[in-house]
């Protein structure tokens, strides 16, 4: 049986490793020059399953032009693999912490919302389990990550009209930062355009392409207030993606990948108030499991590889407020 090496695994599928944290978000190349890129997802299609009770109204995010929100994000991933049916070499499981602060730049008459982002911190949450290069890699790339900057435009109901990495980290720190980016992105889960009441139910639909894979989401969400008056978000999730080739631009040349078949699953809760766009604490799981192909021409140094592995991933992100009263 031919085996891969760590490096040329990872290489192959890290297109597909990064920035599973949260569902919804497209993936970005990120490139060193901090050259800013745009993305521009189609509108998610939204279905009210319950109106909830009355007394109801819309609900739609209101904060005011020139407030800022600190807050940490901490995510956490662990990635196991299969070559055929036997172990394969996995990454390291760890915890990267981020300080963060948004600042809302403008709030148009028509409810748009600009808003940039700013990585104040970046650092390796202690954990004696992991190997020394490991963590001097996880962290030297967590550190990296300081100083970039994301900008996003979203409407009063959370749906992101445009994307952008205003400044972006060093190459090596790529995987960390649009494993962010994706939670970033996601900060404010979409409303429904219709009014709603206590114990309100929607759910959200969109065709998308996450780190180069094309997939569906569905987002299931249930809103309910909090003794102190905010609004809890119960959510579900799953991504499904059919078989198809997948282009990773960082393979091995004359390499292929087939994906045969992507589901990941989700669930979390988000406590927040709608005059904020960041949450006052959340948390999301999601795992996700993949079976695929990988086919690369014989070389110098290499025989032919026609190989099937498995990979499992776990993340796990957690937002909390470090200035909400």
């Amino acid at each position: 049986m031919q085996t891969l090496s760590t490096a040329l695994v990872i290489a192959i599928i890290a297109g597909s490793a990064a920035g599973q944290l949260l569902p919804g978000t497209p993936a970005t190349t990120t490139q060193p020059d901090a050259t800013p890129t745009t993305a521009k997802p189609a509108e998610p299609g939204v279905e009210v399953t319950s109106e909830g009770a009355e007394p109801r109204k819309p609900l739609r995010y209101t904060p005011t032009k020139g407030s800022t929100e600190r807050f940490e994000v901490r995510i956490f991933t662990r990635n196991i693999m299969r070559m055929d049916k036997q172990a394969g070499p996995s990454g390291p499981s760890a915890e990267v912490r981020y300080e963060c602060t948004l600042a809302v730049q403008d709030v148009n008459p028509n409810g748009e919302i600009s808003v940039s982002i700013v990585i104040d911190k970046g650092e390796l949450v202690p954990d004696e389990t992991l190997k020394p290069a490991d963590r001097d890699r996880v962290s030297r790339a967590a550190m990296a990550v300081q100083t970039s900057i994301v900008n996003l435009r979203i409407n009063a109901r959370g749906i992101v009209l445009s994307s952008e990495v205003a400044k972006a980290p060093a190459a090596y720190a790529t995987a960390q930062f649009d494993a962010l980016r994706a939670t970033l992105t996601q900060i404010a889960p979409v409303l429904p355009e219709t009014p709603l009441g206590e114990g309100a139910s929607w759910q959200s639909r969109e065709n998308e392409i996450v780190n180069l894979v094309a997939s569906t989401r569905t987002s299931g969400y249930t809103a309910t207030t909090t003794d102190n008056g905010s609004t809890r978000l119960v959510i579900e999730f799953t991504r499904r993606a059919d078989k198809q080739i997948v282009a990773n631009p960082n393979a091995p040349k004359g390499s292929t990948m087939e994906l045969h078949s992507m589901l990941g699953a989700g669930f979390g809760e988000s406590i927040r108030t709608f005059n904020r766009i960041s949450p006052l604490e959340s948390e999301v799981t999601v795992e996700t499991e993949l079976d695929f192909t990988v086919k690369q021409p014989p070389t110098e140094k290499m025989p032919e590889i026609n190989q099937a592995f498995g990979q499992k991933m776990t993340a796990r992100a957690k937002i909390k407020s470090l200035d909400a009263r």
